[in-house]
């Protein structure tokens, strides 16, 4: 678990170590969570701007599917999110 200070004294005390104090982090997985979404979200702005056309085209896929398709898809990719990211922690 890394540690995070609030205050200039606590960094003094770490010897110069960063000050993170826009998001109080008690744990790691609130990180990973956030570097998580960041990634997701560079590699969609990399999809809308390489290939606008066709995410043009999968989103208008996507409203004509059914709702059960859609929930469907959705369960199977966070479960492979999930074991995926069971096996990088393993």
């Amino acid at each position: 678990m890394r540690l995070i200070c609030f205050s200039e004294d606590c960094a003094k005390k770490r010897q110069g170590a960063k000050v993170r104090e826009l998001i109080p982090v008690g744990s790691i997985a609130l990180t990973d969570f956030l570097i998580g979404l960041g990634i997701l979200l560079v590699f969609e702005g990399i999809l809308f701007l390489g290939f606008p056309g066709w995410m043009r085209r999968a989103m208008k896929s996507a409203l004509a599917s059914p709702d059960s398709v859609l929930r469907l898809a959705g369960i199977i990719s966070a479960v492979g999110g999930l074991i995926l990211i069971w096996f990088v922690r393993r």
